[in-house]
């Protein structure tokens, strides 16, 4: 399995001086975004720059409401 280091760690983590905390930290690069909901929708108005710039998060829709339950009397 690859290793993602800083390239400062490299030689701590092949001598094996370096504990498991060093693959901890990972690069800024990585950072999950939250991005407008445009991003995955194919079609007019997708290549504008504002759908890869973070969006703030929205809760999920509410589950709907379950049938009445049926009476066999």
């Amino acid at each position: 399995m690859p290793a993602m280091l800083h390239p400062d760690d490299f030689d701590a983590w092949l001598d094996g001086s370096a504990g498991k905390e060093i693959l901890m930290n990972a690069p800024p690069e990585l950072q999950e975004w939250i991005v407008n909901r445009r991003m995955n929708k194919a079609g007019v108005g997708d290549d504008d720059p504002a759908t890869a710039a973070p969006a703030q998060a929205e809760a999920p829709p509410p589950p709907p409401e379950p049938p009445p339950q049926g009476s066999l009397f």
